[in-house]
């Protein structure tokens, strides 16, 4: 397999088939960074299937008669055989074709997924034996204090290059971690080298290196969607943590780990890193760090709570990264998020805590808990705040009941007049920042992570900061939360 680097443009030149088809055409697939793939036939264009059977009669609703249905419709799967080996394209759709009164002269195509190096016949197939996903910032997750240990020849020329290794703290490889529920290994290998370049009378200059990846294994084999889902998993853990957005930069595929022919790299749009690099000079602000082995124990359940509660996820992503959304949307999805993630969380019995209850009846003695055999929205979302620790929801919000208060009418306005008053503003935004936050506090709590670890980012981490200084001027009059 070749070297490709996504972030610069890159053709494959070579023969082309559609998959159920003996016909190869010749074409050209091309990689553009912040566009994805396209490929142009040359000789014609891949022939429409059609499948028989049954289907609903135009002229009488009801009957069935017997028709032709795309079988493939715009989600082809195309090899390639080209000068660089194999290509496998996946969810490939015709963009446009040329033809003349006769035939198609030419076709451009576009696709979704592309297996570079290996042919595989489709997203489902157990064929990747070992994967190794490389993302943005996990490195920086997984530092600690480094030990720097120099050595150096000296010469007369001042100019001469030097080599330092870099050293870190503990062991950099960790693992392995055998993944809840799943025939799968999981393990991080983390090594930085110190390389250092020039000397200056101000001293030397030099660059660490590191490379982080997480390394997937499993005896029975893993499906590229099952890949697929570890990439979207990890790149959103990454970008939760660090709030900001981190794509994965990698995955390389190994059908057979001893064939060093049968390897390949998985490329998805979407997640995967295009265009412009991040800017390290300037510090990413994580909420945490952990240690190597902290990072697989997390990973293991945080991969078992995406499978089932994807959706919640996305949407605090959404919630938690930098969007141009407008403050209505962001107050009305914060209630959403609020509300479902209780539901999809204690809904198996559909409960409120102890303490959840006692509050409400504290705060709202007038008022039902639950309307027509169903939990309030109010109930929930207090129930949310009553399930942190005490030494995380301590001092969180100054006033728990005025927050609840604002957050419902909020909610109510926007669903009713679509707009936040111009007196409302300041509390609208410590509203979303304060509900988002304690959904995502409760999160990384049932996740199991440290506890120190959350009270430290509750206290010192930037957003987690500013939400708390914005709740202190919303909601002024403080009551007793406990």
């Amino acid at each position: 397999m070749s070297s490709f680097n996504i972030d610069t443009p890159h053709q494959w030149k070579g023969r082309w088939q559609v998959l159920g088809s003996d016909e190869w055409l010749t074409g050209t697939l091309e990689w553009v960074p912040e566009e994805g793939f396209t490929l142009d036939l040359f000789e014609g264009a891949f022939e429409d299937f059609f499948l028989r059977g049954k289907t609903e009669s135009k002229f009488m609703p009801g009957a069935t008669v017997d028709g032709l249905s795309p079988l493939f419709a715009d989600n082809l799967t195309v090899f390639g055989n080209t000068t660089e080996g194999e290509v496998s394209l996946f969810g490939v759709s015709c963009l446009s074709k040329e033809s003349n009164m006769f035939a198609e002269m030419s076709a451009r195509y576009s696709c979704d997924n592309a297996v570079i190096g290996l042919r595989v016949s489709s997203l489902e197939e157990d064929v990747v034996r070992r994967a190794t996903i490389s993302v943005e910032g996990l490195h920086y997750l997984l530092g600690g204090p480094k030990t720097f240990e120099l050595s150096r020849e000296f010469t007369d020329d001042r100019d001469s290059p030097f080599f330092a290794a870099l050293k870190l703290r503990k062991t950099a490889n960790s693992g392995p971690v055998k993944l809840i529920g799943v025939d799968e290994i999981a393990a991080v290998e983390h090594n930085s080298t110190l390389r250092s370049n020039r000397w200056s009378p101000t001293g030397y200059s030099g660059v660490v290196e590191e490379t982080c990846i997480l390394t997937l294994h499993s005896d029975n084999c893993l499906s590229l969607i099952r890949l697929r889902h570890h990439r979207k998993a990890l790149s959103w853990l990454i970008s939760l943590i660090a709030k900001h957005p981190m794509r994965i930069t990698s995955t390389n595929v190994t059908r057979d780990p001893v064939a060093s022919t049968e390897r390949g790299e998985l490329v998805q749009l979407g997640l995967s890193k295009t265009g412009s690099k991040l800017d390290w000079s300037k510090r990413l602000d994580f909420a945490f760090h952990l240690e190597h082995d902290e990072f697989l124990n997390l990973y293991q359940r945080w991969l078992h709570f995406t499978e089932t509660k994807g959706r919640l996820i996305g949407l605090l992503n959404e919630l938690s990264l930098p969007n141009n959304n407008k403050l209505e949307m962001k107050v009305l999805l914060s209630g959403v998020l609020i509300e479902a993630f209780h539901k999809e969380l204690f809904r198996k019995p559909d409960t409120i805590s102890p303490d959840g209850k006692r509050k409400f009846e504290e705060l709202y003695p007038n008022e039902n808990i639950k309307v027509k055999g169903k939990f309030v929205f109010k109930a929930r979302a207090l129930d949310i705040y009553c399930r942190l620790p005490k030494k995380i929801s301590h001092d969180l919000i100054p006033d728990v009941k005025d927050w609840l208060d604002s957050l419902t009418d909020l909610r109510n306005s926007i669903a009713h007049e679509a707009q936040v008053k111009d007196s409302d503003f300041v509390k609208a935004i410590a509203v979303f920042e304060t509900t988002r936050l304690l959904v995502e506090l409760l999160l990384w709590h049932i996740l199991e992570v440290d506890e120190e670890k959350l009270v430290e980012a509750k206290k010192n981490h930037s957003t987690f900061y500013r939400a708390r200084q914005k709740a202190r001027k919303a909601f002024p009059h403080r009551i007793p939360n406990e």
